[in-house]
């Protein structure tokens, strides 16, 4: 069962515009840097730690596991559509006007989030 992703690889892939990891819940990395990486997409899959892609326009993630978003741990500037399906999600850290790009927010199914 996939458990690591060497993500410091990541930054030698100058081209990788799109990374999709669906269906492995034990992924748990540290960080992810990308330069070029503008979609993201995690379902059902363990949470970076740190995201660090000035070039990402758009992150979708959808887990039933990640119960925490810190996202003062995420450096995004380009970020425009951000969405957010975590069923276990209890809270999230951080202010969302760190993405001063962001136009489209979406969160739903969070169902132990509380306001």
């Amino acid at each position: 069962m996939l458990a690591t992703i060497p993500t410091e690889k990541f930054g030698d892939l100058h081209f990788l515009e799109e990374l999709d990891i669906g269906s492995c819940p034990n992924i748990r990395s540290q960080r992810l840097v990308s330069s070029s990486l503008k979609k993201l997409i995690l379902r059902g899959a363990g949470l970076f730690c740190n995201i660090d892609c000035c070039s990402l326009t758009y992150f979708y993630l959808a887990s039933g596991r990640v119960t925490t978003i810190q996202l003062q741990t995420w450096s995004l500037p380009s970020l425009r559509e951000l969405t957010i399906i975590c069923q276990s999600l209890t809270s999230i850290g951080g202010s969302i006007t760190t993405f001063s790009s962001l136009t489209v927010l979406t969160v739903k199914y969070c169902y132990k989030l509380l306001p």
